[in-house]
């Protein structure tokens, strides 16, 4: 067992997690009302100075607020290790104390975002039986402190946990020529469309644009200049077609390399560790008294590339609920 820290009394996080909570709430904010910010910039021409200095002046007044947020959540997020149990307590005036024995534990994640992996943090989120979602997580821990959490975490009817390097050898590793291969078997079709209907939801968002600051004209000249070209040749539908299913292809590549690169699998005393991801870092702990059932499923075109998926299945409030996939 790691003990480098001392998890006996409450401990907080690091205090790079201000920053991970601060932008997380900015995050939220601008994903609740991003409409009332593209009404600001098709409306934009027409403010005069002194709108100008109100709106500057309430955001202003709301990142102030929000940094005071952080702050405050970050002050009051406090966990520490006692008899077998993780106790947490948070809250900013609605205190709340949370207990958690450690044989109710299921999986312990870690998990790094493009901002985590910035600032050197990792986040540990806590998974339980008898629940389908992340039941506590820690956004802001350093990897040695993630690391003899989790140890300490997973020392039930354990004296001893072993700490093995992340340099053994793996039972498992994806190369980038096989993440090339999964890409070649994914759902292109499905691409293809979420492709065709960001492009629409880009142009609508152009034209609205554009008509607010009353150059509507431009936009509808280009695109009609734009038709008659297309329609002078055939050649270009075809051009046209190759490139979209060539951008669908590349576009399920990168969705296949960023979600599953690096996918490493280690097997340590009674765990499945998976590592994976490239702009947000995963690393999934699965206990094997706790995996329900594995599956390994493949198709025609998977079977010719050499590439199945296993599927493990955990249970989750009595049913098999919780799945995690493996290229």
């Amino acid at each position: 067992m790691n003990n480098t820290f001392d998890f006996s009394q409450f401990s907080k996080q690091s205090k790079k997690g201000i920053l991970v909570i601060y932008l997380k709430l900015l995050y939220k904010v601008l994903k609740a009302f991003w409409v009332l910010l593209f009404l600001f910039i098709q409306k934009f021409s027409e403010l005069n100075e002194s709108t100008f200095f109100y709106i500057y002046l309430g955001l202003g007044f709301l990142f102030l607020f929000f940094l005071i947020r952080a702050f405050l959540i970050y002050e009051n997020f406090q966990f520490k290790v006692q008899n077998n149990h993780f106790i947490l307590k948070q809250g900013i005036l609605n205190k709340t104390n949370t207990s958690i024995s450690f044989d109710r534990i299921q999986n312990i994640n870690f998990k790094q975002n493009i901002i985590q992996q910035i600032i050197n943090v990792h986040e540990v989120n806590i998974e339980t039986a008898g629940s389908n979602k992340t039941e506590i997580s820690i956004k802001a821990l350093s990897f040695q402190k993630a690391k003899a959490l989790k140890s300490q975490l997973s020392s039930y009817n354990s004296n001893i946990l072993k700490e093995e390097s992340i340099k053994e050898k793996p039972f498992l590793k994806i190369s980038l020529l096989e993440l090339l291969k999964v890409s070649l078997t994914e759902n292109h079709l499905q691409s293809l469309l979420i492709f065709l209907a960001l492009l629409l939801g880009l142009y609508q968002q152009l034209e609205q644009l554009f008509s607010g600051i009353g150059k509507d004209y431009l936009l509808n000249e280009y695109i009609e200049k734009s038709g008659n070209s297309f329609h002078k040749s055939v050649f270009v539908f075809i051009v046209l077609f190759i490139l979209l299913v060539f951008i669908a292809i590349l576009s399920s590549f990168v969705r296949v390399f960023l979600f599953h690169f690096n996918l490493t699998v280690f097997i340590k005393d009674q765990n499945f560790e998976i590592y994976q991801g490239l702009l947000t870092k995963k690393s999934i702990i699965l206990k094997k008294d706790k995996i329900q059932s594995i599956t390994v499923s493949t198709n025609p075109i998977k079977k010719i590339l050499g590439i199945s998926f296993i599927t493990f299945k955990q249970a989750v409030s009595g049913e098999i609920g919780k799945k995690t996939k493996i290229n």
